[in-house]
């Protein structure tokens, strides 16, 4: 399932790449897809136009990673986690590490349910 906002059809979607879907920075759209949908976008744009950007690999307080151009600011919320390429380079990156789609918050609360479970 797809969902977007204020986003013309040929426009090129600008912001957070992630394996959930791209996050728009700055703006009130935002597009959600499935990590296959996301890296088939990826490619049909790396086809219609070369990217030569170099990206650094960044992460949120949730553990949550995505992609950003190493020579810009990073967004708030957001670290770098010391890799650096090109698109490609960084989403198998991504895909190695990323092993655990759900956010931290979710999952602590998910292991201290199991915790209390096992308490007698």
């Amino acid at each position: 399932m797809e969902t977007t906002v204020n986003r013309a059809e040929n426009e090129r979607p600008r912001g957070l790449l992630t394996r959930r879907g791209l996050l728009r920075m700055g703006g009130a759209a935002i597009v959600v897809a499935g990590p296959a949908r996301v890296a088939g976008a990826a490619a049909q744009y790396d086809d219609e136009r070369k990217d030569t950007t170099i990206y650094k690999v960044i992460i949120n307080e949730e553990e949550q990673y995505s992609i950003w151009p190493a020579d810009r600011e990073l967004p708030l919320g957001w670290y770098d986690v010391g890799f650096e390429g090109t698109k490609p380079e960084c989403l198998r990156y991504i895909e190695e590490v990323w092993t655990d789609m759900r956010p931290k918050s979710l999952r602590e609360k998910m292991e201290q349910a199991e915790r209390e479970r096992r308490t007698p």
